[in-house]
C-alpha cells in the first residue's frame, strides 16, 4: 500500500486531503473518549487549532508535492529563452517525476538536435568554415565590441584564382579538396576568436578583432603563402589565391561596406596578376570612399 501511494500523486493528494479534513473529527473524539463530555469552550477551541492544524497540513503538503512543478514550469520558460535543457532528474516516483524526468530527457535531446542542425546550418561541409549567414549574424557582436572598446578590426576577404578552370581540368572532387585545403589553412593562420566563413563558391572572409590593416596584411600574406606550397592539385599545379584588405572603422561601419572595401582591393590583385594581397586605408572622415579615394598600401607579388 505504502508503495502504491509513492508512485501515486492522486493518491498522495487524496490521502493528504483525507487527513486534514479529519483531523477536527478525530481531535473532538480523542477528546470525548478522554472525558466523555464535550466542554463548548473547550471543544470549539479543539476544532479550531485541529482546523488550522489541518489546513496547514493540506497546504504544505500540497506546497510540497507541487514544487517540482513549479521548477518544471521555470525549466520550461528557461528552454523557451535559451533553448538549454536543465538538469532536473528525479527520484519520485509519481506523476511529477515520471513527467520531470521525461521533460529533461526529451529537452536535452532536443538542445542536441538544435545545436546540431544550427551547426549544420551556419557551416560550410565542404572547408570545415562558417557560411555567409553565420557571418552576417555574428558579424555585428564583433563590430559592437570594437566599437565599445575602441579597438581595431580588419576584414581579409580571399579568392582562389582560377578556381574554375581547376574544376574544368581536373573535375570537381579537385575543386573540392581545394576548398578543403584552403579552409584547413585559413583556420590554422587565424586566431581562435577570428571569424572565418566561405561566403561563395571560391570566395573566403575572414574578420580579425584587434588587428589593424598591417597585421591583418602580414595574415594574409601568411595564408597565401601556404596554399601556394599546397601539393593537392594533379600534376603538382599550384593552388594560389588573391587578398583584399581593410581595415574597418567600427563607428561607421557595418559587414556590408567592410566587405565592399575589401572587395575593392580584392579585384585589383586580381587585376594585377592575382596570388598577392592589395590593402588599402581610408580617411576617417569618409564612411563609403570610391576607388578613386582608396590608396593601396601594399601589393606584394608571389
Amino acid at each position: 500500500m505504502f508503495a502504491r501511494i509513492r508512485s501515486s500523486l492522486t493518491l498522495k493528494l487524496f490521502l493528504a486531503s483525507f487527513v486534514s479534513t479529519h483531523l477536527p473529527l478525530v481531535a473532538a473524539l480523542i477528546y470525548y473518549l478522554q472525558n466523555r463530555h464535550l466542554d463548548p469552550i473547550v471543544t470549539i477551541g479543539l476544532l479550531l487549532a485541529a482546523t488550522i492544524a489541518g489546513t496547514a497540513l493540506c497546504l504544505g503538503t500540497l506546497w510540497t508535492l507541487l514544487n517540482p512543478l513549479r521548477e518544471l514550469r521555470g525549466a520550461i520558460w528557461q528552454f523557451r529563452k535559451s533553448r538549454s535543457a536543465a538538469d532536473l532528474r528525479s527520484t519520485r516516483r509519481d506523476e511529477i517525476g515520471l513527467i520531470t524526468n521525461a521533460f529533461s530527457m526529451l529537452t536535452s535531446e532536443l538542445s542536441r538536435t538544435i545545436a546540431t542542425l544550427e551547426h549544420q546550418a551556419t557551416s560550410d561541409v565542404v572547408t570545415g568554415l562558417r557560411n555567409r549567414r553565420w557571418l552576417v549574424d555574428n558579424a555585428p557582436a564583433a563590430l559592437a565590441r570594437a566599437r565599445r572598446e575602441g579597438t581595431g578590426l580588419a576584414a581579409i576577404v580571399m579568392d582562389l584564382d582560377h578556381f574554375k578552370a581547376i574544376n574544368d581540368r581536373h573535375g570537381h572532387d579537385a575543386g573540392d579538396r581545394a576548398l578543403t585545403a584552403a579552409g584547413a589553412v585559413v583556420l590554422s593562420c587565424l586566431r581562435p576568436y577570428d571569424l572565418a566563413a566561405r561566403i561563395g563558391g571560391e570566395e573566403f572572409a575572414m574578420l580579425l578583432p584587434g588587428c589593424d590593416q598591417r597585421a591583418a596584411m602580414d595574415i594574409a600574406n601568411r595564408i597565401r603563402l601556404q596554399l601556394a606550397a599546397l601539393s593537392v592539385l594533379p600534376d603538382g599545379e599550384r593552388m594560389t589565391a588573391s587578398f583584399g584588405v581593410c581595415e574597418a572603422l567600427p563607428q561607421i561601419d557595418g559587414l556590408s561596406s567592410i566587405l565592399k572595401r575589401a572587395d575593392v582591393n580584392l579585384y585589383r590583385a586580381k587585376r594585377g596578376g592575382r596570388n598577392r594581397v592589395s590593402g588599402s586605408q581610408v580617411d576617417a572622415g569618409k564612411p563609403s570612399p570610391s576607388m578613386r579615394e582608396e590608396r593601396i598600401n601594399s601589393t606584394r607579388d608571389a
